[in-house]
């Protein structure tokens, strides 16, 4: 099978975008690369769909408040997912029940300071990246 990223430039350099609308259309036949990437059996699949809308539904929801200092209008999420943050409970949890409990408050901060490592090792090499890229197409930065 060809590597994931050649396939995704073939089709950004074919169509000159690439958006997953296409993905998916490319990989319907049986022989097309990513074909076996994806679940085709349309039960199995419309049953993970919901289950990415309800998710979606579900982290959707906010809660308004006014900062105190302020009196800035602000928002949270109303729902979040203390299974994620190694809780042993499953399931999103209202956030005024975890803001009453400390170990939910603490695991949802360590969450927290995890998801900000980890964006800082998903972008910290980009400016750099650029300057590289940069460098050898002699463009200026």
């Amino acid at each position: 099978m060809a590597d994931l990223r050649s396939v995704l430039t073939a089709q950004y350099e074919r169509h000159g975008e690439l958006i997953p609308q296409t993905v998916v259309d490319e990989a319907r036949p049986k022989a097309a690369a990513l074909h076996d990437r994806f679940e085709w059996d349309n039960k199995l699949a419309g049953e993970k769909f919901r289950l990415v809308q309800a998710a979606e539904l579900i982290r959707s929801v906010r809660i308004v408040f006014s900062d105190n200092a302020t009196g800035e209008r602000k928002s949270v999420r109303g729902f979040h997912s203390l299974h994620q943050a190694g809780s042993d409970r499953g399931g999103y949890v209202p956030t005024e029940e975890i803001v009453r409990d400390e170990l939910a408050v603490r695991l949802l901060l360590r969450e927290l300071k995890r998801d900000i490592a980890d964006l800082r090792a998903k972008y910290g090499h980009l400016e750099e990246f650029v300057a590289v890229v940069r460098d050898e197409t002699g463009l200026a930065s």
